[in-house]
């Protein structure tokens, strides 16, 4: 059985999963519960947890009698690859002397949401004539899922980013950010317009092959 909510599970929730196995012989047996990659099982009183060569999570009731029952907790982080799905099924594995039963629960996610935002600021509010305007150029992964192959490019030319071109693109995991840097020199066109609008695009791919572009801009 699953402790869940009716609502998705979020990237980076965690699942608690409830677990209760009876011993169906008549004399006192071990009961040990097994769990798949990932899921984790919680101390519990008179149980011993442990974990197999291949990394996975057990926990083992020691002379359990005949007809009772045992409960053990379990929890779950959801990743990635569990929104790409749509939703995470956890089976588990009860041992009882020769006799192995599986038993498995589904829970939902939340829907992909793959987002991107950028911030373009100025360390200028008016300028003159050969000034030298230094933008930072921030680019966030706001959504859900992996973002790659980002490029960043700039509308107004003569714009010279500093460090790596804006054309060599990158890759952000969600919450994750980049901040780029850039100069521009103020040009006779520039004064005689009294403002400059500077605007950055950045383009990538989702994990789930959505293409995103969004854009930031600053005006001094």
């Amino acid at each position: 059985t699953t402790l869940f909510r009716s609502a998705g599970y979020d990237l980076g929730a965690e699942v608690t999963f409830e677990i209760t196995a009876t011993n169906i012989y008549n004399d006192a047996k071990d009961i040990t519960l097994t769990e798949i990659a990932g899921v984790t099982f919680a101390a519990s009183e008179g149980a011993e947890v442990s974990t197999t060569d291949d990394g996975l999570s057990t926990i083992t009731f020691s002379n359990v009698e005949g007809g009772s029952s045992v409960t053990a907790t379990a929890t779950y982080t959801i990743q990635e690859a569990d929104v790409l799905e749509g939703s995470f099924t956890n089976t588990v594995t009860a041992t009882l002397g020769e006799i192995a039963k599986s038993a498995e629960a589904t829970v939902s996610t939340s829907e992909e949401a793959p987002q991107i935002e950028v911030v373009k600021t100025a360390d200028k509010e008016t300028y003159k004539l050969g000034d030298t305007v230094n933008y930072t150029i921030t680019v966030e992964n706001k959504g859900n899922l992996t973002v790659s192959g980002i490029t960043v490019t700039d509308a107004l030319a003569g714009t010279v980013y500093d460090g790596e071109a804006a054309h060599e693109a990158f890759e952000l995991a969600p919450g994750a950010k980049k901040i780029l840097t850039a100069v521009y020199k103020v040009t006779v066109d520039d004064v005689v317009a009294k403002t400059i609008k500077n605007e950055a695009v950045a383009t990538g791919t989702a994990s789930n092959e959505e293409t995103l572009t969004e854009k930031g801009d600053v005006t001094v």
